[in-house]
């Protein structure tokens, strides 16, 4: 497995700079509470890096994922756990099947949650639209996938080059942009 560095709290800043130049909105950052108390709700762990840019900035507009209403209202919540649950039905469901034609297992049995609708699979979390980043591993620079219905392909093979393909953003050279994903269990043998 491929050595990963802890995030760099100056390439965020740099990130977030280059978002905003873009007309991103952001509010000011969630804190180490807030992040906290909203991993406890939905029974995840966010990814460090995607943490550490919720932390420095919380991006709000259009389709990214409002995760501050999400402490405060219970319909916010009940929005974000249909989304997922919603979106990633069908991909789940074809996952399922060509894991067994793959004569890979995984281990289904448990009883499905509110927060946690498919037991068994690695958790994806939305950050943009149809944009997702696995918890497993919890480290940095996991892929982000775009899914739709049973469609799967990565939209960044960390979350600096899912920035830059989501918004134009042009990196300097001091990203080093990993040239292939880091492969995730479940996810990343159904993505293209």
């Amino acid at each position: 497995m491929a050595q990963t560095t802890p995030p760099d709290a100056e390439k965020m800043r740099v990130l977030l700079e280059l978002l905003r130049k873009k007309d991103v909105v952001f509010e000011r950052g969630l804190t180490s509470e807030e992040l906290a108390q909203i991993e406890s709700i939905f029974s995840f762990r966010f990814p460090p890096d995607l943490r550490l840019l919720l932390n420095m900035a919380h991006p709000v507009q259009d389709r990214f994922i409002h995760w501050r209403q999400a402490l405060t209202s219970e319909t916010c919540r009940k929005d974000i756990l249909h989304r997922v649950t919603t979106e990633l039905k069908e991909m789940v469901d074809a996952g399922k099947q060509l894991h067994e034609e793959m004569g890979i297992s995984f281990d289904g049995t448990g009883f499905a949650t509110e927060t946690n609708p498919f037991p068994g699979i690695p958790r994806l979390i939305p950050i943009y639209g149809n944009r997702y980043i696995p918890v497993t591993p919890h480290e940095a620079a996991n892929p982000v996938y775009s899914i739709f219905a049973a469609d799967m392909i990565y939209y960044g093979f960390d979350l600096a080059s899912y920035f830059r393909n989501e918004f134009h953003i042009t990196l300097p050279a001091a990203f080093k942009v990993p040239d292939r994903p880091k492969m995730t269990p479940f996810w990343g043998t159904l993505a293209m």
